[in-house]
């Protein structure tokens, strides 16, 4: 947890990064201060003074959250081998097929022909999934130093049972704007430093594998309206 004061809506000091719940920034400058900050503590580079702060765009709505983060889970949960007539029966009980992204669509069919699509990148947005369960209030922290919890599994829906998600659909809140274009922010500036590494073949900075930021950026730019199949890579 960060340690020190609040002070004017910026920790006055943290170890660790976090977004605390009362973390409101109405100002996105005060915002790019504390991404400038975290990006310190978490050993990426600082963008240079030139680079712009995140332009956002208008959140979506919760239901639309809670939606794209349950379709998300059963596509995750396919890429690990989850029998197809399980994931096609479960959206359908839920009346999700609707939910599903026109790749994630081609991913499910490509399965059900037998075709042996790549899964890895769907395995791997996990962590965006992570960070759709974080801007829905099931976690306390966003932390870009670590992987996504170990509780993930548990504050989802039980496919091996078939659960409904009537539970988790009661539990989920979405965060107020401010807290998530400060974490979309963050997520821009720490992407800024894998880039630059990644272009000049150096060392690639942060505790975690770069896919971590990179998957939790889709998800917090799909928050402010981006394309889910088509996640924003520029910095």
């Amino acid at each position: 947890m960060a340690e020190g004061l609040l002070e004017n809506g910026l920790l006055a000091h943290w170890p660790l990064p976090v977004f605390p719940e009362t973390l409101l920034l109405m100002d996105t400058q005060l915002a790019r201060a504390h991404s400038l900050s975290l990006t310190d503590a978490l050993g990426y580079p600082r963008p240079p003074a030139h680079f712009p702060v995140h332009s956002g765009g208008p959140v979506r709505m919760a239901q639309e959250v809670v939606e794209r983060a349950l379709v998300l889970n059963i596509v995750i949960n396919c890429a690990f081998q989850m029998p197809i007539p399980l994931v096609r029966s479960w959206l359908r009980q839920e009346g999700l097929e609707g939910a599903l992204t026109p790749g994630e669509q081609r991913y499910l069919e490509a399965v059900e022909k037998g075709l042996a699509p790549e899964s890895q990148g769907h395995q791997l947005q996990v962590e965006a999934l992570w960070a759709l369960v974080w801007a829905l209030a099931l976690v306390a922290v966003l932390d870009f130093g670590k992987y996504c919890g170990d509780e993930l599994s548990g504050l989802l829906p039980d496919l091996r049972r078939s659960e409904g998600s009537r539970s988790f659909r009661k539990r989920a809140h979405l965060r107020s704007p401010e807290e998530l274009y400060q974490a979309l922010d963050l997520a821009y500036c720490l992407s800024w430093g894998i880039a630059e590494a990644n272009l000049t073949r150096s060392a690639v900075p942060g505790r975690v594998e770069q896919y971590v930021v990179w998957e939790r950026r889709r998800a917090l730019e799909w928050l402010h309206g981006d394309d889910w199949d088509k996640p924003r890579t520029d910095t």
